[in-house]
């Protein structure tokens, strides 16, 4: 009855899609379905067959257990069949597996396939009875993954095969059922061919299987709850209050406000201010108008009624839209929010990939890292150094002017203690519902790949408060929310270069920019032969624990952005070095956009070409100054006003209130992305309509996400600080 349709179904489909459910009839499934049935039950027999186990990696009988799951495998073979992948890389059909049938359960295979030369991870849904444990399904793999052409040669032709001619005579079709075999004998081949399982130990391979969906809480998922509750509370308190008073003095309160408003927002302010950050990657730009600030001392409210009055929605708000009226450097918002856009973009197609989900067609994806247009996205790591430059530009721009009026240096202990309480807030408030609440989202086939992720937030959460997780743990997939490796390295940057400026710039300005310039080819100079050494390039991961999350080898964007402000300061100053040379102007500004562009699509020569040693070593050593020197150049133009069209862009109203979302949405958009991809049923099918679709999606959400935090968190912290400091 099975095989009876089989001359019907010549051809391996290449993606199988078809559900099977027990109601309907064996021959309306498709014949690849067939194939895994005779696998499992030939498995059976051929485990112990001494010409197939000559082929296969020297395992010893199979266990007892592992008997009884195959023999349940056999009793529940519609079952399995219907609900397991038949193609590499594939998840199956996870709904008819775990809900519509009855005694299954999906279990997701963690581990390798060879694609060519290169070796990538694959996740491989088996849709196995519940009485099959983790350690039968691991077992059972281990005999799959070591399975060789060779092997299933033995395997069809001596067990297989008999039983088909039989069927097949049965049928009066032995001619047409022959050639069917060996039809099929050719795709099995190629497909076994194209996984080659390389991992080592069979205990290496990972097994999930069920719904991993968390269904407890936890004392810190309980705190965080209070946590959110408690804020939810003060907002609605604070909204109530407002209405209630009738007698509120208009005429003072916007006294109050007006004064901070035109206050230098720009700046830190005085060393005795903290305001929060505005976006947390710029290293010293605080917040305009910290809320604390608009309820003076004064007979009207008590301290308690302000502080409640923080958490005012109508008051942040305006905060948040306000528009400053004099921004000397108001590009940069431009800058700041255009990167962070890229990030997302960048981290779109990057969480998409091996490793994370996976691709149904990694062929496909990977031929897109050829095409021109895609080199955008593949360029998105120097965005990461467009913060680290605005990051160095504001520190020391905002430390020269304070210098300058005061020819005092600030207190170094005072300056990083505030830069640390800007910081700290909010970051520690998205680790905590990061790895206690948000794990409660989904559910899935890969919903335990978000687990462990949040899980290492138990041991490791404390190294990103003290923004040392770039070290502590040593690998980057070991740390809790490992994406602000950036936040440990721009806090270990502000804290050399106040100890520059404080030590040698206010005592010898030539000495103290003579520093950060060898300390920035210093950087360049170690990536280029470290890089060189160990044969590195763009496409091996750049060397994540050595090169790509250490301070040293990052440093150099960051020392660009010092550079420029030092620039700003003690060689610009208030002059107009562009008001009669706009040749040179649109000259620099050209050049200026060129070497962006190149930087950003050089790529493309990589992915179709062959780059050497050398070329390779070139590329990673210097692109990253580069790329921070052109943004130098254009920042440059822009403050002294010639920038152009280019100046005009960047300053529009729309960009401020953006940029003031930066750190919020930096924090939280892998969170986002990390919640819907994880929950997906099945690997991703890439297109490039879906990658913009996603991009949007996540965007839109990850800035919604920071708009609230904006309000709830961020301002209100910045102002309890703001009035529990001393005046």
């Amino acid at each position: 009855i099975i095989f009876q349709d089989a001359p019907k179904f010549a051809s391996f489909p290449e993606r199988p899609r078809a559900r099977l459910s027990l109601s309907e009839s064996a021959r309306s499934a498709p014949f690849s379905m067939y194939i895994l049935a005779f696998v499992l039950l030939a498995l059976v027999g051929a485990a112990s067959s001494t010409d197939v186990q000559q082929h296969q990696c020297p395992h010893a009988l199979p266990s007892p257990s592992l008997l009884k799951c195959l023999n349940q495998t056999t009793d529940h073979v519609f079952q399995v069949i219907a609900g397991t992948a038949l193609v590499p890389n594939a998840l199956g059909q996870y709904q008819q597996c775990q809900y519509d049938l009855k005694g299954t359960t999906m279990c997701v295979i963690d581990d390798t396939f060879q694609l060519g030369t290169a070796t990538f991870p694959l996740v491989q849904g088996l849709c196995m009875p519940e009485e099959c444990t983790i350690n039968d399904i691991r077992e059972f793999w281990s005999y799959i993954r070591c399975f060789n052409t060779t092997a299933l040669t033995v395997l069809l032709n001596e067990y297989v095969l008999p039983e088909w001619n039989a069927t097949c005579h049965k049928l009066n079709a032995t001619s047409q059922c022959l050639k069917n075999f060996y039809h099929l004998e050719q795709n099995l081949l190629v497909l076994v061919s194209q996984i080659n399982f390389v991992t080592g130990a069979i205990t290496g391979t990972e097994v999930h299987c069920g719904n991993n969906k968390i269904e407890s809480w936890t004392a810190g998922g309980i705190v965080m709850l209070t946590v959110c509750s408690l804020i939810s509370l003060l907002v609605l308190a604070n909204v109530v209050l407002e209405t209630m008073e009738t007698n509120y003095n208009e005429s003072d309160d916007d006294e109050d406000r007006a004064g901070l408003l035109n206050s230098d927002a720009r700046t830190l302010g005085s060393l005795q201010e903290a305001p929060t950050s505005r976006n947390g990657l710029d290293g010293v730009e605080a917040t305009p108008n910290p809320p604390g600030a608009l309820y003076k001392e004064g007979p009207r409210r008590s301290r308690a009624r302000r502080m409640l009055a923080l958490f005012s929605l109508r008051d942040n708000y305006e905060l948040l839209m306000k528009k400053e009226a004099s921004r000397s450097l108001g590009c940069l918002d431009g800058i700041r929010s255009i990167s962070m856009f890229w990030i997302i973009l960048g981290h779109t197609g990057d969480f998409q990939g091996p490793g994370f989900v996976g691709f149904d067609n990694l062929k496909i994806y990977l031929e897109m890292f050829e095409r021109f247009t895609f080199q955008v996205a593949v360029s998105a790591q120097f965005c990461v150094d467009s913060f680290f430059f605005l990051s160095g530009l504001l520190t020391y721009y905002v430390l020269a002017r304070k210098f300058a009026k005061s020819q005092r240096a600030p207190p170094f202990i005072m300056a990083v203690l505030l830069r640390f309480m800007r910081l700290v807030p909010l970051l520690g408030f998205v680790i905590g519902f990061y790895s206690t609440i948000a794990n409660h989202f989904g559910a899935g086939p890969l919903w335990y790949k978000y687990t462990d992720e949040s899980d290492r937030c138990n041991t490791w959460a404390w190294s990103n408060l003290v923004f040392v997780n770039n070290f502590v743990p040593s690998k980057y997939g070991d740390q809790c929310m490992p994406w602000t490796w950036y936040l440990a390295n721009d806090m270990q940057f502000f804290i050399f270069a106040l100890f520059v400026f404080c030590f040698v710039y206010c005592r010898k300005p030539i000495l103290g920019a003579i520093a950060m310039g060898l300390s920035t080819l210093a950087s360049v100079l170690y990536v280029w032969i470290y890089s060189y050494d160990n044969s590195l390039n763009m496409s091996s991961g750049a060397g994540q624990d050595t090169i790509y999350d250490k301070p040293w080898p990052r440093f150099a964007a960051f020392g660009v952005g010092c550079l420029t402000a030092i620039l700003f300061a003690d060689v610009l100053k208030k002059s107009k070095p562009f008001q009669h040379r706009m040749l040179l102007a649109n000259t620099l500004m050209g050049l200026s956009i060129a070497g962006l562009v190149t930087i950003v699509y050089i790529s493309y020569n990589f992915f179709n070409g062959h780059w050497s040693r050398s070329d390779n070593a070139g590329y990673l050593g210097v692109t990253r100054v580069g790329f921070a020197i052109c943004l130098a150049v254009l920042t440059t133009l822009c403050t002294y006003g010639a920038g152009g069209f280019v100046n005009y862009f960047l300053t529009r109203p729309f960009w401020e209130p953006l940029g003031k979302l930066t750190f919020g949405a930096y924090l939280v958009h892998p969170i986002v992305i990390r919640v819907a991809y994880f929950s997906l049923v099945d690997t991703i099918h890439y297109t490039d309509i879906e990658y913009a679709v996603y991009f949007v999606a996540f965007a839109v959400l990850s800035y919604s996400i920071a708009f609230v935090l904006y309000l709830t968190v961020e301002l209100p912290a910045a102002g309890l600080i703001n009035m529990m400091l001393p005046k």
